[in-house]
Parts: structure tokens; C-alpha cells; sequence
């Protein structure tokens, strides 16, 4: 094995007053990546209808989610190098431009391009401030900081698809891009200004040198076409057309390339797989991939199932959302003090695994016919499991992690998340899609010609029109959609239950990495060795002391015989 580049320690704790301007500008940044993030799934009928891409435009969300993953493994390296400031400022510019030229698109592959520009921005935007957080708050403060960042990943979440929906109706899908654009040059302007650069830390270009372009090649081919294979099959193409075969195997084999890179080629790797020595981390960045798989498959598939199978209007359905998002929010704000007052972490994602299995489960329950106040209740279930699993992760890992490892793992969990959400968006789609054809073709539905079963097919996550269809058609389309959307859920349930079962494995260690453990060890076996020192000095001088008086004490017997 290669033996690895030292880096720089990059921790620079600030003063309580410097932190709270820090850390509000890192929480805007957040803020606005996630509106960005959340707003588009709204306006994607809108969207088809204006570019002519119909039966194309889920390909805005799936180059977003590609980019994000393709880049995420990177971001921790490339902020080791050149500082963390420079990369976030840098991502933030990306977002921002992404922003503007989304604004001016006229076709379908522009803005396809766009939102895979925006992707990179987002990835780097959420990893960044992760980091920076770990450098200018301590471990036992981290807890209740992170917590507080989970506030404004359920506000973005829970109001980008509102902001959305309000352009929609007074301007156009465009608009919202023409709110967001100014908004993130504003955030990045600040922070600029009140991000703090480490001191320790200067930039040249002698640091090129050091990036891992062995493990970036070999990592983003593979993950590109692995995941436009994973996305177009079922869809674009058939399982089992030479396209997708071939897009599977060769982006798996360079998946296998990077893994190789990084472990003989890489000075310095983006994925040191040293970390995954350790059984406790190893199981924690495996329970994101899982975790990615079902949160954005789900975050996805709640208003597709109120808007399809309940027929409710899309503001009423994001509405829906809010008591999944909001509770999430303020569990992790909680959970987040809680693990800085206490100094422990396991109870909380053993409890956040244990209701988020639950809640999915019941979530089996979804049809035509459940009460709103089951589905909120089985919504409030998993955005309570959500809210303990979240920003704890992040403490538990660094407290596993050496110092210099911190960016790195939050890089390679991030990655392992949208990793996840791009092969669980995949295979769910997949599934309803099958699912759906089959139980379509299976209903009576007589009005309709084979050739308008296949658009409705293929339409379905641009929320088609059902009221179009007679009342008797729309009862057994929703039906069919019900039945489909079921299968998906399900799928779910195993995967939490295993992430359930590994959370068993994980040692809660507190809020002290090893080598403070072993430093505080080395310091208090310093302090007893010292004292056991002073008193073998003093007993030493008291003996001493005894003895020149015994002496002294026999002269004078002598004298006086």
C-alpha cells in the first residue's frame, strides 16, 4: 500500500460571538442549497410542457442527483489542499451561475446540463459546511451545532417546494431560479467576508499535485455510467437492451478501478479504505448507503402518492410533507443539544433506527382509503427516526476518526447517501413502473387504446391529468398506482430493518476520539509518574533529613563521653 501525503490540521475554534456570524452564513448557505434542491420536483410538469420533454424531464432531477454523487467523494481531499473556505466559495459560485443559466434555457438539454452544474454546487455546499463546522467547534459542542444545520435541511426541504408552487401560479417555473440566483451571490458575498481561512493552511499550486486524479477518473466514469444505466433502464431503455448491459458493466468495472487506485495507487485518496478497518465506521457509512436508498425514494414518492392515488392538488400535497420535514427538524435541533449535554450518541440512533423502522413499515399501509390522521401520524413516525439519525451521524463518525480523517469521512458519507438516493430512485421507479404496467393492463379499462396505457405509463411522474378519464377509469388508474406505489413501500421495509439490525454493532465510544483518549491516557500517566516523583523527592529529603540528625545527634554523645 502506498503509504499516504500528511496533511495539515485545519481546526480553528473560534470565539462564541466570531462562531454565531460563522455559523449563521454557513446555515443560509445550506438554506439556499436546499431550496434549490427541493423546488424542482414541483414545477416538473410545467417545466415538460414548456421544453417539450414530457416523457424526458425526470432527467432535470437525475443529472442533479448524478453530478452531486459523481463530485461528493472529492470535496473532502480538495478541502484538505486548498482549504475549506476556498472550495465552498467556490462551489457557492457554482451554484450561483447554475442558477442564472437555468433562467435562459430553452431546451431540454440545457437545462438538463444546468442542474448537473447546480449538482456539484449543492454537493459541495452540504459537505463543506459540515466540515467547516468540525474545524471551529469543538467535539463535545459539534453535537449541538450539527443539530441546529438539520433545522435548516428540513426548512429547505419543507419550503423550496411552496416557493416553487408560488412562481408557478404568478410568473413561471423560471422564477423561482430569478429568487434563488440573487439569494446565493448574496450568501456567498457574506460569506466570504466572516468564513474564516486556517491560518496554518496556504494555497499554491504545488497542491495539484496532490490530487488523487487516478481515483477522480476512474471514480466519476464509473459512477456516470453506472447510474445513467441504473437511471435509463426501465425507462429510456429496456433491462435488458446492450445499452444498459453495457452501461452497468463497464461503469461497475471502473468502480472496481477506483477501489484499486485507492488502495496502491493514491498518495492521497478521496476513499482511504483504512477507514473502513474500523467496524463501527465501516457499518455507520454502509447504514447512510441504505439510508440514501429509502429517505429520497421516500422524500420522492409522498406527494407522487397524495397527488396520484389521493388526488389532492400539488400545494395541498407538499403540505402533506411538512409534518414528515418539520418534526424532522426539530428532533435533530434536540437530539443535537441532548448528545453535546451528554456526551453519547448511541441511544439516539439506535431510537431514530428503531421508529424509522417502524414508521416504514406502517407505511405498507398507504391505499385509498387511510385516514389523513394515519398518514400523518405514520409521517410524524419516520421524521421523528429521521430527525435522531441525520446530523448524530456525522459526531458519531469524527468521534471514530482521527482528526485529519474528519473531511474526508463526512466526504465518503455524503457520497455514500447519494449513492444510495441514486440507486433508490432507480430501483424504485423500476419497480412502479413494472408494477404499474402490469396491474394497468390487468384493470378495466375499456376507454383507453394500448397506445395512451403506455403514455400513462411513462407520464406518471410528471403527475398526468387523470380527471380527464372517465370517473370509473380514474378510480381504477388510482387504484393500480396504489397497489404499485404499495410494492415500492415495501421494498423499503427489509432494507430499514437491516440498517435496524447493524445499528447493533455500533460502539458509542462518547464524544472523544482514540488518540484523545490515548493523549489524556499518555498526560494522566505524565501527572502520576510526576507525583510519585514528588514523593520520592520528598520522602527522600525527609530521610535525609533524619540522617544528618542521627549524626549529628551521636557527636554530641561522643562529646560529651
Amino acid at each position: 500500500m502506498v503509504k499516504e501525503i500528511a496533511i495539515k490540521d485545519q481546526t480553528n475554534v473560534l470565539p462564541k460571538k466570531k462562531l454565531l456570524i460563522t455559523f449563521a452564513s454557513l446555515a443560509l448557505g445550506l438554506l439556499a442549497s436546499f431550496l434549490d434542491q427541493n423546488s424542482l420536483a414541483v414545477s416538473l410538469p410545467d417545466i415538460g410542457k414548456d421544453l417539450h420533454a414530457t416523457n424526458t424531464t425526470s432527467w432535470a432531477g437525475t443529472s442533479l442527483l448524478i453530478a452531486n454523487t459523481t463530485f461528493q467523494v472529492l470535496f473532502g481531499r480538495l478541502s484538505d489542499i486548498f482549504g475549506r473556505k476556498v472550495v465552498l466559495l467556490g462551489c457557492m459560485s457554482i451554484l450561483c451561475l447554475s442558477q442564472l443559466a437555468t433562467c435562459f434555457c430553452n431546451t431540454s438539454t440545457q437545462l438538463y446540463v444546468f442542474r448537473g452544474f447546480a449538482g456539484i454546487g449543492n454537493g459541495g455546499i452540504q459537505s463543506l459546511t459540515m466540515m467547516i463546522v468540525s474545524d471551529v467547534v469543538t467535539l463535545e459542542e459539534r453535537g449541538k451545532y450539527q443539530g441546529i444545520l438539520g433545522t435548516c435541511v428540513g426548512l429547505g426541504n419543507a419550503v423550496g417546494p411552496f416557493i416553487a408552487a408560488g412562481f408557478l401560479k404568478s410568473v413561471s417555473w423560471k422564477g423561482v431560479y430569478y429568487f434563488l440566483c440573487p439569494l446565493t451571490a448574496l450568501v456567498t458575498g457574506v460569506s466570504m467576508f466572516v468564513i474564516p481561512q486556517s491560518s496554518e493552511l496556504k494555497v499554491n499550486y504545488e497542491n495539484f499535485k496532490k490530487i488523487d486524479f487516478y481515483g477522480f477518473g476512474s471514480s466519476s466514469t464509473g459512477i456516470i455510467l453506472f447510474l445513467v444505466g441504473l437511471s435509463g433502464g426501465g425507462n429510456v431503455y429496456a433491462w435488458n437492451s446492450p445499452t444498459v448491459i453495457c452501461l452497468l458493466t463497464i461503469g461497475a468495472v471502473f468502480l472496481l478501478l477506483f477501489l484499486f487506485t485507492q488502495w496502491k495507487l493514491s498518495r492521497l485518496p478521496m476513499m482511504p479504505l483504512r477507514l473502513f478497518s474500523n467496524i463501527s465506521v465501516a457499518i455507520m457509512l454502509l447504514q447512510g448507503l441504505l439510508f440514501g436508498l429509502v429517505y429520497y425514494s421516500n422524500v420522492y414518492f409522498i406527494p407522487l402518492y397524495c397527488e396520484l392515488v389521493r388526488g389532492m392538488k400539488p400545494s395541498i400535497a407538499a403540505c402533506m410533507s411538512l409534518p414528515y420535514l418539520i418534526i424532522q427538524a426539530v428532533v435533530s435541533t434536540v437530539c443535537g443539544a441532548l448528545i453535546s449535554k451528554y456526551r453519547s450518541y448511541g441511544f439516539f440512533l439506535y431510537f431514530g433506527y428503531t421508529v424509522w423502522f417502524l414508521g416504514t413499515g406502517l407505511q405498507i399501509m398507504f391505499d385509498q382509503n387511510l385516514s389523513i390522521v394515519g398518514i400523518i401520524f405514520i409521517l410524524l413516525c419516520q421524521g421523528v427516526g429521521v430527525g435522531c439519525i441525520f446530523q448524530p451521524t456525522i459526531v458519531a463518525l469524527q468521534a471514530h476518526c482521527r482528526k485529519p480523517d474528519r473531511a474526508v469521512v463526512i466526504s465518503i458519507r455524503n457520497f455514500m447517501r447519494s449513492m444510495g438516493g441514486s440507486i433508490g430512485l432507480a430501483a424504485s421507479s423500476a419497480i412502479l413502473s413494472n408494477v404499474l404496467s402490469r396491474k394497468l393492463r390487468q384493470a378495466d379499462l375499456s376507454d383507453l387504446t394500448q397506445a395512451e396505457l403506455n403514455s400513462l405509463i411513462k407520464s406518471v411522474y410528471s403527475r398526468p391529468d387523470l380527471t380527464k378519464y372517465s370517473t370509473s377509469d380514474q378510480k381504477a388508474i388510482r387504484g393500480a398506482i396504489a397497489g404499485s406505489m404499495r410494492t415500492v413501500f415495501i421494498f423499503f421495509t427489509p432494507i430499514m430493518g437491516v440498517v435496524w439490525l447493524m445499528g447493533f454493532f455500533i460502539i458509542d465510544r462518547g464524544l472523544q476520539r482514540p488518540e484523545d483518549a490515548a493523549q489524556q491516557k499518555l498526560e494522566q500517566e505524565a501527572k502520576e509518574a510526576e507525583k510519585l516523583v514528588r514523593v520520592d523527592s520528598s520522602e527522600h529529603s525527609v530521610r535525609s533529613k533524619n540522617e544528618s540528625t542521627a549524626e549529628a545527634g551521636g557527636k554530641d554523645l561522643v562529646e560529651e563521653s
